[in-house]
């Protein structure tokens, strides 16, 4: 290829001829004619190219703020539709929570109104046992005493049994044949 303006010797710039300044010159212009349209062409088609890309990249960024746009929406719907489903629920925890507490206080008074029966009835049931003990204790020794009683009048009754074999002998004696005619 040819270069459009080649640089001179020092020595043969002075000795240079006006037919060689212009057979240089055309030498350029056909250059410029000949390549000049394919660099208008170039330029041409690298212009093009440039708007297409920008236009490409415009459309790009349109189509990708609508799709984060649509994307933070639906995000943002998402969201709003479960948090509200989490408050729904964390309030009816709240509920139960302090539902069971009541019936739980409501159980807790009750098992000490049961503690407070049962310490009554076990304590009444303690004195009735401790009077009908006592009761049969004093009826154990009042019966105690009256069968002592008794045995004690049936031997100051009794008759010993030599008293009651000399009071046979005697009366046998008397009745006997031999001790009538005496």
């Amino acid at each position: 290829m040819i270069t459009p303006k080649s640089a001179p010797d020092s020595g043969s710039q002075s000795s240079a001829s006006p037919a060689t300044d212009e057979a240089l010159q055309s030498i350029n212009t056909l250059r410029d004619i000949i390549v000049g349209d394919q660099v208008r062409n170039i330029t041409d088609r690298f212009n093009s190219f440039e708007k297409s890309l920008e236009a490409h990249y415009a459309e790009l960024v349109t189509k990708l703020s609508s799709k984060f746009e649509a994307v933070q929406t639906l995000s943002q719907a998402e969201i709003e539709n479960l948090s509200s489903g989490f408050d729904e629920k964390i309030e009816d925890l709240k509920r139960q929570d302090a539902k069971l507490r009541d019936e739980m206080r409501g159980g807790v008074k009750r098992l000490a109104a049961l503690e407070e029966s049962h310490e009554a009835l076990k304590s009444a049931l303690a004195d009735q046992i401790r009077q009908m003990y006592e009761d049969f204790s004093k009826q154990v020794a009042e019966l105690t005493r009256l069968v002592k009683q008794q045995q004690d009048d049936l031997a100051s009754k009794m008759v010993a049994k030599s008293d009651l074999s000399n009071l046979f002998n005697n009366i046998s004696g008397s009745l006997s044949p031999a001790a009538r005619g005496k």
